[in-house]
C-alpha cells in the first residue's frame, strides 16, 4: 500500500463532500483518488474540488475495475444500494458503505449471504456507536456503577420523514440499536415493533421497538415527523442508578451512589452528576463522522476488523434484527433475531 491510503469515493452526492471528504482530510491518512458518479456534471464538481488528477468513472463497477484504490467509500440512493455495495464486496476491497444493505426486504436476505462470505474489512457508517458519550454510558454499565441493567432506550426526533418500503425499525437498526448493544454489553433475542403511524407497509414516521435482551427490555422509539433539530438521547436505567446521554452534545447525568466528588463530599444516589462527552469536533452530518471514519481507516492498515468498530459479524446480526423487526410489523407480535 502506497503512504497514502488511496480512496475511491462511489457517489458524490451532499453526505460524501461535506461529510466524508472532510473527515478524510483531518484524519489525514488517505486520499481520494478516484470518483464515481452517474452525472458528467457530479464528476466534473468532483475534479474541481478535488483536483485534476482525481480518476473520473461513470459508475462504482467502473471503478473498482480500474484498480487504483486500496478501499472505498460508498453513499449513494437507497434504491442504488444492493448494486453498488455488491459490486465492492464482490471486488473485495475494503469498503465503508451506508446501510441498509439494499431498499426493499425482498432483496435483503441475498444481500446478506453475499455480506457474510467477505473477508477484506467492512465498515457500516453508523456514527453514533463511535460516540465517546456511548463509550462512557458502556463503561458506567461494565463497572456496575447502575447496577444490574433493567432497560436502556434511545430516542430519535428529526424532521427527516420517512419513505420507503423499510420500516423505520429495520432500516434505523444499525444507527439506534447498536449504540444499545453495545451499552448492555449483549444482544436482544426477539423484536417488537410496534406501529406508531397506521402506515401499515413502508416506513413509519413514529414507531416504537422493544427489544429482549434476557434480562434487561430495550427500546427504540422515533419521530421523523418532528422538530426540525435533531435530538438523539439514550436512558440507561439500572438497580442501583441511572444514566442519560444527550448524544449530539455528549452530556451525561448520572445517578448512582458514589458518582462522584463535589467539594470533596461524596454524592448520594439521590443527586445527578453532569458529565461532557463530546464528539470530536466539528460534526459533519452526524456526529461521530470523524471517529467512524477513522476506524474504517484503522482497519484499511491493518487488514482486518476490529472489534470495536462496525465490522462483518456485528452488521449481519442488525441486519437479521432488521430483518425481524420487518416481519414484527408485518405480524404484530415478538419475532426472534435469528
Amino acid at each position: 500500500m502506497a503512504d497514502q491510503i488511496r480512496i475511491g469515493l462511489i457517489g458524490y452526492g451532499e453526505w460524501p463532500r461535506t461529510a466524508y471528504v472532510p473527515a478524510i482530510r483531518t484524519d489525514g491518512r488517505s486520499t481520494v483518488t478516484a470518483v464515481a458518479a452517474p452525472s458528467d456534471a457530479t464528476r466534473q464538481r468532483a475534479a474541481a474540488e478535488l483536483g485534476p488528477e482525481v480518476a473520473l468513472y461513470p459508475d462504482g463497477a467502473t471503478l473498482l475495475a480500474g484498480g487504483s484504490v486500496d478501499a472505498v467509500m460508498i453513499a449513494v440512493s437507497e434504491a442504488a444500494h444492493a448494486d453498488a455495495i455488491g459490486a465492492a464486496l464482490a471486488a473485495g476491497v475494503p469498503t465503508m458503505y451506508e446501510p441498509p444493505l439494499a431498499d426493499t426486504v425482498a432483496a435483503t436476505p441475498a444481500m446478506l449471504t453475499a455480506f457474510e462470505k467477505v473477508t477484506a474489512p467492512t465498515h457500516a457508517d453508523i456514527e453514533l456507536s463511535f460516540l465517546p458519550a456511548v463509550a462512557r454510558l458502556t463503561e458506567l454499565v461494565a463497572a456496575g456503577r447502575l447496577g444490574e441493567p433493567r432497560q436502556a432506550v434511545c430516542r430519535l426526533s428529526s424532521n427527516w420523514g420517512a419513505s420507503g418500503e423499510l420500516s423505520s425499525a429495520g432500516h434505523l437498526a444499525p444507527w439506534f440499536i447498536d449504540p444499545l448493544d453495545r451499552v448492555l454489553g449483549r444482544t436482544p433475542d426477539r423484536v417488537l415493533t410496534l406501529d406508531g403511524s397506521g402506515n401499515a407497509a413502508g416506513a413509519q414516521p413514529q414507531c416504537l421497538t422493544l427489544l429482549d435482551y434476557g434480562g434487561a427490555w430495550g427500546g427504540f422509539q422515533s419521530n421523523n415527523g418532528g422538530a426540525a433539530q435533531t435530538r438523539i438521547d439514550m436512558q440507561v436505567v439500572g438497580s442501583a442508578g441511572e444514566a442519560t446521554a444527550d448524544l449530539m452534545s455528549g452530556e451525561i447525568r448520572v445517578r448512582a451512589e458514589g458518582a462522584g466528588e463535589r467539594s470533596g463530599e461524596r454524592i448520594s444516589g439521590n443527586d445527578w452528576v453532569l458529565e461532557q462527552h463530546p464528539p470530536l469536533q466539528p460534526v459533519l452530518g452526524l456526529p461521530g463522522m470523524h471517529e467512524s471514519v477513522r476506524l474504517f481507516l484503522d482497519a484499511v492498515e491493518a487488514g482486518s476488523e476490529s472489534a470495536d468498530a462496525a465490522g462483518t459479524a456485528r452488521l449481519a446480526r442488525l441486519f437479521r434484527l432488521g430483518l425481524a423487526a420487518e416481519e414484527s410489523k408485518r405480524s404484530g407480535g415478538w419475532e426472534a433475531v435469528s
